[in-house]
């Protein structure tokens, strides 16, 4: 199977789709809800394409979106195409900044 977008989007490539788990000092969870609500929209899913990965549809970004303004405190993130989160979470920190 040749990996490609579709492939990640829909599972038919598995080697690159994997469950992201983010641990939260619960303390910090309002600023880090803001955060991954920025990564989660359109802007923040643009950067992830500008790195190389592949952005989540419109139902995966609402269905964690809505994860993470429901309060949840061990959140789950589901990254699709990204074995490795760093490069998406400095894509996503210049920007965001800039708008807080």
């Amino acid at each position: 199977i040749a990996p490609s977008a579709a492939g990640i989007v829909d599972r038919s490539y598995p080697w690159f789709n994997r469950l992201l788990y983010i641990n939260v000092n619960n303390a910090m969870w309002p600023k880090v809800a803001e955060f991954l609500h920025f990564g989660l929209s359109e802007e923040g899913q643009a950067l992830v394409a500008e790195v190389g990965y592949v952005p989540l549809n419109s139902l995966k970004r609402a269905t964690m979106d809505g994860r993470v303004w429901d309060g949840i405190k061990s959140p789950l993130i589901l990254g699709a195409g990204a074995s490795e989160p760093h490069a998406v979470l400095d894509a996503w920190r210049g920007p965001y900044l800039a708008e807080t």
